[in-house]
């Protein structure tokens, strides 16, 4: 269950490269101009760093979700068949 959790985790990130132009908008939105498309940001990451620059982080970032999400997974299975035990539902009656 754990692994399972972990690897849902780091699944998650595949949007990186998206997650990346959006955070270097947040970080340009006051220095920049406003007419700057997602385009152009996108453009500029590309021309930096070619298509790696869009991944960069993503090692980290893994090894932060991997734990963050296998434990989590593991406290909701956990609390939620704790709360259907205290509530006496049965998994039969729900459907």
């Amino acid at each position: 269950m754990l692994f399972a959790g972990g690897v849902a985790g780091v699944a998650s990130w595949y949007n990186m490269p998206l997650d990346t132009i959006k955070t270097r908008m947040q970080a340009d939105a006051f220095a920049a101009s406003r007419s700057k498309t997602w385009r152009s940001y996108a453009r500029d990451i590309y021309n930096e760093g070619g298509y790696r620059a869009f991944w960069r982080g993503l090692p980290v970032t893994a090894v932060r979700a991997f734990p963050l999400n296998a434990v989590m997974f593991y406290v909701y299975v956990h609390s939620l068949a704790y709360m259907k035990r205290l509530l006496h539902i049965d998994d039969e009656t729900q459907r």
